[in-house]
């Protein structure tokens, strides 16, 4: 069970720092962290959060090089 625990959080974490990099610190991306990857262990995506918005701003860089 912690072995599943340990791998669950490792993916959560990588997962959120790559698919949101600007988010602002807040207690919903600890929620995220855990439920999206428990959801993905069952097959349970969710797909409307990962179809993302047209409301992107080229205004702001997603990575400053």
């Amino acid at each position: 069970m912690l072995l599943c625990v340990v791998f669950l959080l490792a993916y959560g974490v990588a997962a959120q720092a790559l698919l949101y990099p600007n988010a602002e610190p807040s207690f919903d991306i600890l929620y995220n962290v855990v439920y999206h990857p428990y959801l993905s262990m069952y097959q349970e995506f969710a797909i409307e959060e990962l179809e993302g918005t047209q409301q992107c701003s080229a205004a702001v860089p997603v990575i400053a090089l």
